[in-house]
């Protein structure tokens, strides 16, 4: 891979929409579940974004991302120029004032493909920056629905600053080089994936 990240077009408006729609209903599951659990002193607000915090919700990854994760092999082999074995996917919703501290992703993550899902902000005009380090170089890059980047997630430090929107839903697809030193983590939580998304361990910088 010649390039820190390659940003691209992936997703329909359609299918965007769909898991848009997915991942709200299983937000308010979610925040239901979890507020029988809080403390009297937690935000009722929940579930909110920022990591460390209370940053986001967990999502249930469905077929239709799955079947994604696993049709987008082809494609991200032609930007890394190796071949990829698919490991884990998360999905996020993130809201006023998530931030993703500067971070290195697991082993597992060691190529990660992130998808804008879906975005609301009093700004329409608004995109969520993510911020990148190359050679202690800080740079940006803002995306679309429907727009994704593929980047060396295990290599390339990455982060966001507080977001200034309503919400934004996330999607993410890991990978591992199948000729690397991580190709043993070909399908990494595999097992787990349709009972709950793991919550993915960074390395913070």
């Amino acid at each position: 891979m010649n390039a820190s990240l390659i940003k691209f077009d992936l997703l329909s408006e359609d299918v965007c929409n769909a898991l848009t729609q997915e991942m709200l209903l299983q937000n308010k599951t979610v925040a239901w579940e979890a507020s029988s659990a809080r403390s009297a002193n937690t935000p009722t607000s929940y579930p909110r974004s920022v990591l460390g915090d209370l940053t986001r919700s967990k999502y249930k990854p469905s077929d239709m991302f799955n079947d994604i994760h696993q049709r987008s092999v082809d494609r991200l082999e032609e930007y890394t120029g190796c071949k990829l074995f698919p490991t884990l996917n998360i999905g996020r919703i993130y809201q006023h004032g998530a931030v993703l501290p500067k971070h290195l992703d697991r082993a597992a993550a060691e190529y990660s493909c992130g998808i804008t899902l879906g975005i609301d902000s009093d700004d329409p005009a608004y995109r969520w920056p993510l911020n990148y380090s190359v050679d202690d170089e800080s740079m940006l890059e803002t995306f679309d629905v429907g727009e994704a980047y593929i980047i060396r997630g295990s290599k390339t430090p990455h982060w966001r600053e507080p977001f200034e929107g309503n919400w934004q839903l996330q999607g993410m697809m890991f990978f591992v080089d199948a000729g690397g030193e991580y190709s043993h983590l070909r399908d990494d939580n595999n097992s787990e994936r349709r009972v709950r998304w793991p919550r993915p361990r960074i390395r913070s910088l």
